[in-house]
């Protein structure tokens, strides 16, 4: 069982993909309504199909500044993803 500050950990990271979606939709001008929607699909999509130990490889591959293994935990689920609607 993974510890408490890896947990934490897992969860900063978490908030910080949905931040970073929300800011790259600010960036590119998009409504607000459309970026929450847009980035809370995101979000989900993620939750719904990592396993706690994904998280926390990726958590773990960011941490190390390895974006190559966190692409990694990731791209299985990136077509489902894609289901997710673009904010205009």
């Amino acid at each position: 069982m993974p510890s408490a500050d890896s947990r934490q950990d897992v969860e900063l990271y978490k908030t910080g993909i949905k931040q970073g979606c929300v800011n790259q939709g600010i960036q590119r001008g998009d409504a607000p309504a459309g970026i929450a929607a847009f980035c809370g699909c995101i979000a989900d999509t993620f939750n719904r199909s990592l396993s706690p130990a994904q998280w926390q490889a990726a958590s773990d591959a960011a941490k190390a500044m390895n974006s190559a293994e966190e692409a990694k935990v990731f791209a299985p689920y990136m077509a489902q993803a894609k289901g997710c609607k673009k904010p205009k």
